[in-house]
């Protein structure tokens, strides 16, 4: 029986986490797959308290960021009905501006690119199981701080957790965010950018006063 798998970066950072196969599979198989695995097909999204709080501190930590004058925001998201696209996104990378302040993109559009499937994907096609990376994938934030020694904006990666420590699940999902990135700059011919392969941020939630507690972390400890 052939199977596809469709994996979501934060399914894999889970994995990490957990080490339970069939949990990624249950969070990646397609839903007209689940009959003929003899699985209860889901019946309807209801989200969870903990996705509902997630959503909430991503809110707010937007929020700061737009009444924050030494820093701009870029929100690619412009209504609740407006759908974010991978050609959106690289238009907006290859329309940053040199400013003296930090620019942040909200909500971009990542999707997976013929170096990035080639390199990575590839390998992972069986006889009997297919692995696929969705197409659609939405990092909170991208901080763009334009670099005058190479004339060009370093992009690094920022994910929103509402959890006041760093968790190593995290670290991967921003790790395969990166790997993605470049392979859009690349395919894209964007060649105002580049992206920071040094460091990754999380923005964690201190839990009493709703600081952002940041922290960054080595992206090659987490693709090691």
């Amino acid at each position: 029986m052939e199977l596809t798998l469709m994996i979501k970066p934060s399914m894999l950072g889970q994995y990490y986490e957990r080490h339970c196969d069939k949990f990624l599979v249950y969070g990646s198989v397609g839903k007209q797959d689940y009959k003929r695995l003899g699985w209860v097909e889901p019946k309807g999204f209801v989200q969870s308290a903990a996705a509902m709080a997630g959503v909430e501190w991503e809110q707010i930590l937007l929020k700061r960021l737009m009444e924050d004058d030494t820093c701009e925001v870029i929100n690619l998201k412009k209504s609740d009905d407006y759908e974010v696209t991978l050609e959106g996104t690289v238009e907006a990378l290859k329309g940053l501006k040199k400013k003296n302040k930090t620019i942040y993109l909200y909500q971009a559009c990542f999707g997976t690119t013929p170096s990035f499937a080639e390199k990575y994907l590839a390998s992972y096609d069986e006889k009997d199981t297919k692995a696929m990376l969705s197409n659609r994938m939405f990092p909170d934030f991208i901080k763009a701080e334009y670099i005058h020694t190479e004339k060009k904006f370093r992009l690094t990666v920022i994910d929103a957790k509402n959890a006041s420590f760093l968790k190593l699940g995290a670290e991967i999902q921003i790790a395969l965010y990166v790997e993605i990135l470049k392979c859009i700059i690349d395919d894209n011919d964007i060649d105002n950018c580049y992206v920071n392969e040094d460091e990754g941020i999380v923005w964690n939630r201190e839990r009493i006063t709703d600081n952002c507690l940041e922290h960054a972390f080595k992206l090659q400890d987490a693709l090691a």
